[in-house]
Parts: structure tokens; C-alpha cells; sequence
């Protein structure tokens, strides 16, 4: 067995002590097993004395056991870990411990890391902030009080039969089980339809309590019925009939404040005057990209602001320790008192963050930043007065290092009708700025301020570029230096041991006359040399399959997993003393080329050596005169041109043995041995070594099958792999659902859930989602940067991965390949086009053809038949066409309405077409193929509805995440979004785009079928979002989305690209608006019936 690493860092002497373990005592092991042995075998084992070869063999193996131990238990864990660079052993503390930014105090950091910007403050908008800016620059607001409406009313107030009977359809059926109308049925929508409505939203309200007043009354408990509750009913006509209808209002004492809005206050450099539009417009740019890029799910904010700058001057007379430096000292008092009002936020390397006290995981706690990290105590105490206190000025000079006294301190500034005042209190406020309530940022003048230093009969005064240009030189040390590099916490590395989990035989380690290892056993004993090596084979089994376990080790932890890899292995020993003898009879073997090569060459040698002593032969009988030895000579010559020949001829037969399997070593012998004869004996040593390496050089041979079934069977596989996933995600505080796992074990039934996925992509998935920890964690709460482009400057909005955090989340959640934003309709394999026809005579006219898709390679095309499967007559304007294209798409795959018809005056032929009833059009609208015999109607009629059919396109799962938020109004053309009331009415915030937001997800598709995966769908989502965040789902048909997505992303495309200069997104969101409307998704409300027992 091979020795263990050594490592002159880790065993530096041997210890004159026994090791405290007894795995690493060999003498220990070696009494522990002897008594064993005495308690085991006393009857047939008497002699326990060293010369005994059961005790040799126990003292080999007591051995090999401190050889594992040393390697498990003396290496440092680092050691068994490091993975030598390849693969990835876990994340750096820079990877896994940042998140997103979520607080206030996050944005104002990310925000300080760019270029140009010392501080940044974030408030919540305010109703006049984010108003309704109509055209004359006046605002209107959202109306606080909404009103209520139900979608089964006409403008008239008068009730719509048809959904009436629908919604008590979900309570009674329409008839009985003998066909009879349902007399419950008919009271439910009798008792609605008969109470008549007088208008507005308080009678509306009365109206459903009176709704339920008379069902109280009119229901009664029926035989065979059970007792309809009409509070269930009043709840429903609310849930999915009722919705408030928003207004618009100029008074601000009814205005709607929208919640998650935020406006931004930058304070900038020094150098940099925040007046000037040319300077700050970079700056204004950059903070916006940086905050657009980091936004929380379900807020927005407002373009940054500028802080401008209040100016002041300070005139000081001091007094100063006789060996201080005064101009030094002047410049101090300026910096202290500058530091106080707006105090410097800088830069920490993870160095200087340690030496402040505080912990690895506070400080890469928040938004990993470009040049360091910020101190938190320091960004609380970086606020902006509104007032300077003349006593807080005096302090913090008296306090200055050398002033021994402050004689006066005067303070002159756009508040002081220029002179210099000593008022206890000066606003810091401009009156000629436009908006006086808007903050300051108070910034001290050195150039016009005077200090006037007293030191002992010696008095000086500083003002000007000399105290300017020393002020400046701390104002710049102040800011301290940014670190591209800001470090991290270093562990110390282990060292890379690629030979962790190698292995040697124990019988190498026996002494000689064992004849075992690498001594030859002696021809007598053949047989008892297999015997011993066959019950040494079962130690290394076990031995050298912990030791490949150990060097596994790495992998089995690492956080990238591989879940089709073993988690445990049972090496193969082919390489072990007498392997062939023990094995080869179990091995399905072949003769490979390698053995023909090597017999080859070693035939080729014997005819070299044959060749040349045929020379010398030839030379001797030449050189002797000898009759009878010259014979002789020559019948050698014969003999081994003879022996030539059959060496020729036994290679000739091994060709054909090339690649040809064999049962075991036997059958292999047994075959060579009939083609060698008696050339055999030379190369059979030499087969078996060429048939042994290339089969144990197989990587998927039948032992190794064997063994990887025994060592770990499929079913075991996944669950060890499924419990190490769940133990690695747990380290990082997540879950990977375990309603799913529970769905998704190995042993469920497919009938059971036949929407599950098999249980290895199940593995895949939690594998990603493991391996993007770092991602879906950080980023759970990110919503979309809807302003980011692409580097050809066209939006990055669409089919990208740019989308919000909680659909990465969710995606690798439910393992769907949803982290793009991208149409999850598949391509069709069919087209239309609409081409042009210029008579000769009056208007242009259009024709609508059906076309299949040039890499659809379904149905070969017959060449003589070249041109649209289906075409339309005649359209005079291309509005209507385009019109009608769009109609078809939405409803052409419905093949119900594609029928086979004969020709009018031609019965021999026929034709497939469809019809359909376009909206806003008069008359019908067709569509229909050439014209074929009859008997070839009925196949084309089946081929147009297999291209047409939904389930020929490749449509994916996934789901759109639509942020109310970023719909909300801001032009007075803007559309409002309809709120539909929540389970409790009166509890329903009146809100359509605070911290809401829609999700649009296809109820055809895969999983989506199922009832119960759209349950775990919005479970999930709603167990991820935000607490603050409140979701519509809306599963819509094929239809619908086909409607939607282009609005989606056009909408998408023009929000990115709006610009103060240019803007069309108001259209875009109209129709988004116009959509969500249609398609409110009904509340779905907890079922508060106790569940009854199943023993019932």
C-alpha cells in the first residue's frame, strides 16, 4: 500500500508518544484484532505468535488501516479539499455574502462608489413628485377613492344573464340527475337579476348586501342538496365580477401617493459646480444607469438631483500654543468645521474594515462596491443640516489640537445680507434659488475666509490661496484612497494531493516466501498462491474503496456538481497481483489490436534472429568441407525456414482473432492456444498482458458495470446526490422546495403526478440552482433594468437575459429555463404574407397566403405544386389585411373550423378552407386551399390541421412579470389599470400600481396543464417575492398570449428608449394597460371550509 503524503508543515518530528487515536496506533490494532481473534476462533486458532500467517496477514492489514487513518485524520482538511484549481471547491466570500441593494442606505452606497459623487441621500417621492404632468405643466392626481363597478353590469345597470347563470353554475348545476331544472340554480339567479340597482358605488355596495339578505331567505336545505352559503356567493360576484375603476383629481388633498417612488439627492465633488448643466449631466447619467441597474422589484425612482451648494465664509480670531504651527492650524479648523456640517464618507480596504471590529460577514453585507468598503456609522452621521449653531462652530475650534482659546467666530453667508453675523442659529437656505425648500449642501469658502492666529507677542492672519491651498491638501486627505483591489478574508490554502485516493496492494507488503506481490509463486503452489491473493482481494476492495471515497471527497462537497457522476465507487483492481487469474474468467474480453501488434513484433523479431542464423548457417557450410556437417547445417536452415513459416502462418491466425469477443480468459487461452500450436508457450504471456491492459484500460468494461451497480445502484445514486445537494443549499440558508422534492421523489408513480419530471432533471436543476447561488440569492429582490442596451445601442429588453431577480429565482425553483426574457411561443412551422396585385384598372388589391415554414422539413413539398397552401380573395385596403393576418394567427390553429367542401359545378373536385368572423368587419372572412380530387380532400384536409395544430410548435414554459409600478401614469393620455378587490372588500388597498404586479403565464404548455403544478407555480412565487409585493396570476390560452407578447415587448422597447427629447411609450402602455384590463385575473380566495377527516 502506498505510504501517505508527507508534508514537512505538517510532521516535523516523530512523536515519542502513542497517538492518542487508535486507527493511527499500529500496535494498538494489532492487540484490539488478536483479541478478536481470541474471542472469535479459539477452537481451530491457537497460535497467535508472529510466524502464524493469519497474524501476519492481520498485521499487514493493521498497517494499511494507519496509512488511511494517516491520511484521513493527520492531513489537514484544506488538504482533502483543494481541488488543485480544477473545479470549483466552494465561493469566495466577494461571491456569496454581497446581496443586491435593498435599504436606503445601500442605494446612497452604490451610488457614492461612482466617480464624482461624495454622498447621495433617497426620499420617498411625494404625490406632486410623481403626478399626472399635463401639457401645461399643471398636475393631476390619481384619485385616492376609486370606484366600484362589477364587469355583469351594463352602463345601465342592468344585469348580464349569461355570466349570471355561469357564476351559479359554480355552486348548483343547471339540472338535476334527472334533467330537471335545478330549482337552487334558478333562486340564485332569480334572487341576482330581480334587484334592481339604482347606480353608484355605496348602492352598488348595498346591492350585494341585499343580494345576500334575500339568498339567506330564499336558499333552503333540499334533500340530496346540501345548503348553499351565500356569503360564498356574495364573495364571488365580488372576486370575479367586481373591480375599481380609477379617476384622476387636481385637488392634492385627494391624491393617490404612490408607494415605492423615490427621488435622489447627489452631492458632488468639490471641483465640480452643480450648477453647471455640462458638468453634472454625466454624473446625473451615471447615477441613473447605476440605480436602473441595482432597482428593487416594484420601485422606480425619479432622476437624481443635484444638491447645490451653500457658500459660506468664517472670520476666526484664535489664540495657539506658542510652538504650534499656525497656518496649520488655521487650515485644521476649517476641515473640522467643514467635516462637521457635511461630513467625508471614504474608502475602507477589508484590512482596515477588520481592524474597526467589524466581521467578514458585516462587511460584505449589502452591494459590493467598485472601490471599497463604507463604513455604516460613518453614512448615518453624513447628513445635511438646516441650521449652523455659532455654539457648535466654537466647540469644535476650541477643540482643534493647539488652540488654547477662540476670541471670535463670525459666519458669513446667502442668508446674511452678505455681512459677517454671530447669530446663535443661520438657516441654510437660498431665496434666490427656484425652490427654497429643496436641501443645501453647506460648503465652506476658504478662499474668502480669515483666520487670525495669536501665538504668544506674534500675530498672524491667514485668508486667500495660502489658506486655500492648505484647506484643500486635508479636504483631499480626507477622502482617503479607493481600492480597485479592496481584499477579502485569506484562508490559508491547502496543499493539491492528486495521488489522495491512490492505492496499492497489501500484498506487496508481504514478506517473500508468501510468494505474492511482485515475488513469482512457485509452480507447486500455484493454487495456493490464488487462494490467498483471492481472500487478500477482499481487504483491498474495502481498503482501496475508502481511499477513492477520500480523494472524491473534493468533488462529493464542491458547489459544482455533477449529478450523473457516481457518489461512491468500488475501484476495479485490475491492476493487483494476480487480478487476470482471479477476474479473467468474469471479464468479457476481446482480442484487441494491441495483442496482434505485440505478437506481430515479437514474430517479426523471431524471423530477424531466424533470418541471421540462416546467414551464418550459409556462411559455415561455405566455409567447410565437411559432408555430413554441411547436411546438418542445411537441415537447420530447413528447420527454421520452417519455423518462419509457421510463425507466418500462427500470425495469420491471430489477424483474424482481431476485436473478437471472448467469454472470459479461458475461452481467450483456449482459442489462441488452438492457433498458436505450439508457438503458445512464447506468447502467451505476452497476449494475456496486451488482452488485461486494454481491457482494464475500458472505462465502461463489464466489471466496472458490475461494479458500479453494486457500489452505488442507480435509486442510491440519486437519493445520496439528492441528500448532499440539500445538505450544500442548506449551507447557504436555501431550500430547493421541498413540496418538489416531495412530488419529485424517486419512487413516485408517474401516474400519480403526471407532470413531474424525471427525477435526474429534477438533480440537474437543483445542481444550477446550487452552482447560481450566489445569483438567485443576491439578486432575489432586482427587478428588470428596463433603460439597459445592448453594446449595437438597441434596448436590452428582449430576448435576453436581463430580467428581474425573482424570475432567476423562480425559474431555478421550478426548473423551467425561464431566465430570459424572451416570446415563449415556440415558431410556428407556418407562416402568412400578404401580397400585392395591381390590375389593370382601379386600386391596388391584397390577397392572405398561407405558407409553410422553408425549414419545416414535415412534409416535403410536391415541386409541381409549388405556392400557398391556402390564399384569401381579394382585399381592397392593406388596414384590413393586416387586420385579418393578425386574426388568423389567433385562431387558425382552432382546426375545428378547418373543413373539407366540394367545388360549386365540379363535384369530381374539392377544396379545405376556413372561416372566420373577423371583429368590426361585416362580412365573413375565408380562407382556402387549391383545389384537389376528392379522394385526395380528406388527406389534405389532415395535413393542413397537423401543421396548424398547437402542438406542432416547440412553445415554451416560462411567464412575463409586469411591475405596475412602471405603468404608472405620468402623461395625461395615459390609460389607468382597473384593482380588482381583494377577499375582504373593505381591507382591498385602493393601489392598482404600489407594490403590485402581474404575472402572465401560458396554461397550455408542458406542466402548466395541471392543476396542481399551477398551484405549486403560485405558491412559489408568492413564497419568493417580496413580503411588501402583491401578484395577479393570469394563465391565459394560446391566444391571449399570442395578443400580449407583442404589446409586452414593444412596450418594453419604448420605455428603454424614452428620452426627454423623444417618447412614444404612452402608446406602447395604453395598449399594455388596455390588456391587463381586459384580463384581470380573478382574486382566488382561501376555501375556509374545515377539511373533513378521511376516515369519515
Amino acid at each position: 500500500m502506498s505510504a501517505g503524503n508527507t508534508n514537512n508543515d505538517i510532521v516535523k518530528v516523530i512523536s515519542k508518544g502513542r497517538p492518542e487515536h487508535i486507527s493511527l496506533d499500529f500496535e494498538r490494532l494489532r492487540s484490539e484484532g488478536i483479541r478478536h481473534l481470541e474471542n472469535l476462533a479459539t477452537e481451530i486458532w491457537t497460535d497467535f505468535n508472529a510466524h502464524d500467517p493469519g497474524i501476519t496477514i492481520l498485521e499487514v492489514l493493521c498497517y494499511a488501516i494507519t496509512d488511511l487513518a494517516y491520511r484521513t485524520r493527520i492531513l489537514p482538511i484544506a488538504d482533502i479539499a483543494s481541488s488543485g484549481g480544477s473545479g470549483k471547491p466552494w465561493f469566495e466570500a466577494a461571491e456569496i455574502l454581497p446581496v443586491s441593494p435593498v435599504t436606503a442606505k445601500d442605494f446612497r452606497k452604490i451610488l457614492i462608489d461612482l466617480d464624482g459623487i461624495r454622498n447621495a441621500w433617497i426620499e420617498r417621492a411625494k404625490p406632486s413628485d410623481a403626478g399626472i404632468k399635463k401639457l401645461n405643466e399643471s398636475i393631476e392626481y390619481l384619485h385616492k377613492k376609486p370606484v366600484f363597478k362589477l364587469k355583469c353590469l351594463d352602463d345601465n345597470n342592468n344585469w348580464d344573464i349569461e355570466a349570471i347563470n355561469a357564476l351559479a353554475s359554480k355552486f348548483v348545476a343547471p339540472k338535476n340527475a334527472e334533467g330537471e331544472d335545478n330549482p337552487d340554480h334558478k333562486v340564485i339567479v332569480e334572487t341576482i337579476t330581480n334587484v334592481e340597482i339604482a347606480g353608484g358605488e355605496q348602492d352598488l355596495i348595498k346591492t350585494i348586501d341585499k343580494i345576500k339578505t334575500k339568498l339567506k331567505s330564499e336558499l333552503k336545505p333540499r334533500e340530496g342538496n346540501p345548503l348553499i352559503d351565500p356569503e360564498a356567493i356574495v364573495k364571488e360576484i365580488i372576486c370575479t365580477q367586481g373591480y375599481f375603476e380609477f379617476s384622476t383629481t387636481t385637488e392634492s388633498t385627494y391624491a393617490l401617493g404612490f408607494s415605492g417612488i423615490y427621488r435622489i439627492w447627489l452631492e458632488v465633488d468639490d471641483d465640480i459646480d452643480p450648477k453647471s448643466t455640462k458638468q453634472t449631466e454625466k454624473i446625473i447619467r451615471r447615477a441613473m444607469r447605476r440605480l436602473q441597474e441595482n432597482r428593487s422589484l416594484g420601485h422606480d425612482f425619479l432622476e437624481p438631483e443635484v444638491i447645490q451648494n451653500w457658500k459660506f465664509c468664517l472670520c476666526i480670531d484664535i489664540e495657539t500654543e506658542p510652538a504650534a504651527n499656525e497656518k496649520m492650524i488655521a487650515a485644521e479648523i476649517l476641515h473640522r468645521i467643514q467635516e462637521f456640517l457635511v461630513p467625508t464618507i471614504r474608502f475602507y480596504n477589508f484590512a482596515e474594515m477588520r481592524a474597526k471590529g467589524y466581521a467578514s460577514d458585516q462587511i460584505f453585507n449589502g452591494p459590493l462596491l467598485n472601490h471599497g468598503f463604507i463604513d455604516d456609522r460613518e453614512m448615518e452621521r453624513a447628513t445635511l443640516p438646516q441650521y449652523v449653531f455659532h455654539s457648535d462652530l466654537m466647540r469644535i475650534a476650541m477643540e482643534t489640537p493647539g488652540v488654547l482659546d477662540v476670541h471670535e467666530l463670525s459666519i458669513k453667508g446667502p442668508g446674511t445680507n452678505g455681512k459677517y453675523v454671530q447669530d446663535w442659529k443661520v438657516e441654510i437656505r437660498d431665496s434666490e434659488l427656484p425652490n427654497a425648500e429643496e436641501p443645501l449642501k453647506p460648503l465652506l469658502d476658504a478662499c474668502c475666509s480669515k483666520v487670525q492666529v495669536h501665538r504668544g507677542d506674534l500675530t498672524s492672519v491667514f485668508y486667500g490661496d495660502a489658506l486655500e491651498e492648505e484647506y484643500n491638501g486635508l479636504r483631499l486627505a480626507a477622502q482617503g484612497l479607493s481600492f480597485d483591489q479592496p481584499g477579502g478574508p485569506v484562508f490559508e490554502g491547502g496543499s493539491y494531493r492528486p495521488d489522495l485516493g491512490d492505492y496499492e496492494s497489501i500484498q506487496y507488503d508481504f514478506p517473500g516466501n508468501y510468494m505474492i506481490g511482485s515475488h513469482r509463486p512457485h509452480p507447486g503452489r500455484i493454487y495456493a498462491t490464488r487462494q490467498t491473493q483471492a481472500y487478500l482481494l477482499f481487504f483491498d476492495q474495502i481498503l482501496s474503496s475508502y481511499l477513492s471515497q477520500l480523494g472524491r471527497v473534493k468533488k462529493l462537497f464542491a458547489v459544482q456538481q455533477n449529478p450523473e457522476e457516481p457518489t461512491q465507487i468500488l475501484p476495479a483492481l485490475f491492476d493487483a497481483p494476480g487480478a487476470l487469474e482471479l477476474m479473467g474468467d468474469f471479464a468479457e474480453l476481446t482480442f484487441p489490436l494491441a495483442a496482434y501488434a505485440g505478437v506481430k513484433h515479437l514474430a517479426e523479431e523471431k524471423e530477424q534472429l531466424l533470418l541471421a542464423q540462416n546467414e551464418q548457417l550459409n556462411v559455415e557450410i561455405t566455409n567447410t568441407d565437411d559432408e555430413v556437417l554441411q547436411e546438418a547445417l542445411k537441415q537447420q536452415i530447413i528447420q527454421n525456414q520452417s519455423l518462419i513459416a509457421t510463425w507466418k502462418a500462427m500470425l495469420a491466425e491471430m489477424k483474424k482473432l482481431e476485436n473478437k469477443p471472448f467469454a472470459g480468459i479461458t475461452q481467450l487461452r483456449k482459442t489462441v492456444s488452438e492457433k498458436a500450436g505450439n508457438l503458445y508457450a512464447e506468447i502467451a504471456a505476452l497476449v494475456d498482458k496486451n488482452v488485461w491492459e486494454h481491457y482494464a484500460a475500458l472505462a465502461n468494461n463489464n466489471i466496472i458495470r458490475s461494479l458500479e451497480i453494486i457500489g452505488d445502484p442507480p435509486a442510491q445514486r440519486q437519493d445520496r446526490r439528492n441528500k448532499l445537494l440539500d445538505h450544500l443549499i442548506a449551507r447557504f440558508g436555501e431550500s430547493f422546495s421541498e413540496y418538489v422534492a416531495s412530488l419529485l421523489r424517486a419512487d413516485s408513480n408517474p401516474e400519480d403526478n403526471p407532470w413531474r419530471q424525471d427525477f435526474a432533471e429534477y438533480l440537474q436543476d437543483k445542481a444550477r440552482f446550487l452552482e447560481n447561488i450566489p445569483i438567485v440569492g443576491a439578486e432575489r429582490g432586482r427587478g428588470l433594468n428596463y433603460r439597459k442596451f445592448r453594446e449595437d445601442k438597441g434596448p436590452d429588453v428582449w430576448n435576453t437575459t436581463n430580467v428581474s431577480g425573482l424570475q432567476k429565482r423562480v425559474s431555478a425553483l421550478l426548473g423551467m429555463d425561464a431566465g430570459r426574457q424572451q416570446s415563449l411561443l415556440g415558431k410556428l412551422p407556418y407562416y402568412f404574407d400578404i401580397t400585392a396585385k395591381q390590375p389593370a384598372q382601379g386600386r391596388r388589391l391584397y390577397q392572405i397566403n398561407l405558407r409553410r415554414q422553408k425549414d419545416d422539413l414535415t412534409k416535403k413539398e410536391n415541386p409541381a405544386r409549388r405556392g400557398p397552401l391556402m390564399s384569401s380573395r381579394d382585399i381592397k385596403s392593406l388596414e384590413v389585411a393586416e387586420k385579418i393576418v393578425k386574426f388568423l394567427y389567433q385562431n387558425i390553429w382552432k382546426t375545428d373550423k378547418l373543413k373539407p367542401r366540394h367545388i360549386p359545378n365540379d363535384e369530381s373536385y374539392s377544396q379545405v378552407f376556413f372561416e372566420g368572423e373577423i371583429p368590426g368587419e361585416k362580412d365573413l372572412f375565408e380562407l382556402f386551399s387549391r383545389t384537389v380530387p376528392n379522394k385526395e380532400v380528406l388527406a389534405l384536409h389532415e395535413e393542413l390541421k397537423a401543421l396548424l395544430s398547437p402542438r406542432t410548435t416547440n412553445d415554451r414554459e416560462g411567464f412575463h412579470i409586469i411591475e405596475h409600478i412602471l405603468l404608472r401614469p405620468n402623461d395625461d393620455r395615459d390609460q389607468l389599470l382597473k384593482l380588482l378587490p381583494g377577499c375582504d372588500f373593505y381591507e382591498t388597498p385602493k393601489d392598482p400600481y404600489s407594490f403590485w404586479a402581474t404575472i402572465v403565464l401560458p396554461d397550455w404548455v408542458g406542466r402548466f396543464q395541471y392543476p396542481d403544478f399551477r398551484n405549486l407555480v403560485e405558491h412559489t412565487f408568492r413564497r419568493e417575492a417580496p413580503a411588501y409585493m402583491a401578484l395577479h396570476f393570469c394563465w391565459v390560452n394560446r391566444e391571449a398570449m399570442y395578443d400580449f407578447e407583442p404589446k409586452f415587448k414593444n412596450w418594453l422597447e419604448e420605455k428603454a428608449k424614452c428620452t426627454s427629447d423623444e417618447c412614444r411609450v404612452t402608446e406602447a402602455a395604453n395598449l399594455l394597460i388596455e390588456w391587463l384590463n381586459v384580463h384581470l385575473a380573478p382574486c382566488i380566495c382561501p376555501d375556509e371550509t374545515p377539511e373533513k377527516s378521511i376516515c369519515e
